[in-house]
């Protein structure tokens, strides 16, 4: 921002349609979508653009199915390969690994690193405990919700449903609160 400068990091389409910073501001984690031929269902790669060093890192190799990075504050990321959600430490080694049973392009990692918020196939928010494998739905809506985004101190998460609403619920009390239409929702830190 101080140099008033632009940097184009892909220029595949549909790239970058959601995406999400780490908690220090380094790192933007993406989804890339790779050159398919013909009409086929573009490959897709998890990747992180490192602003340390201007350069994009691809989290793993390209797959049908792949889903946006996310942090935690302590340097953890996750990221979704088909139908599993993997967590890897700042060194980028995978550290555990779970079967969602569907694809979730949006598994959102706690400020943490403890839990997963995610959608489930029934379209309610649920949590993963990393460590056990442990799933808890955490929201029960008439309406199918998607885009869980943690609070910083890892206490609420918002979330959208599909018919244009955002919503908070306190991951303890599981109560929910309808904010109204909106969509893209974040917490101010």
């Amino acid at each position: 921002l101080n140099g008033q400068t632009l940097a184009r990091l892909t220029d595949a389409p549909g790239s970058g349609a959601w995406f999400e910073w780490s908690p220090d501001g380094t790192d933007l984690g993406f989804k890339l979508f790779e050159p398919a031929e013909s009409n086929d269902f573009p490959p897709q790669v998890s990747a992180v653009y490192r602003t340390d060093s201007g350069t994009v890192e691809p989290l793993f190799s390209a797959a049908r199915r792949a889903g946006v990075p996310s942090f935690s504050a302590g340097g953890r990321v996750a990221y979704t390969l088909g139908n599993e959600v993997l967590i890897a430490a700042d060194g980028g080694d995978v550290v555990a690994r779970h079967d969602l049973g569907h694809y979730v392009n949006l598994a959102r990692l706690s400020p943490n690193g403890s839990q997963i918020a995610y959608n489930g196939p029934d379209e309610q928010i649920w949590l993963l405990d990393v460590g056990s494998g442990d799933r808890d739905r955490l929201t029960d809506l008439p309406a199918a919700c998607f885009n869980p985004v943690w609070s910083p101190d890892g206490r609420k998460l918002a979330f959208e449903t599909v018919a244009g609403n955002l919503w908070t619920v306190d991951r303890l009390s599981r109560q929910a609160f309808a904010l109204g239409r909106g969509s893209q929702p974040c917490w101010a830190p």
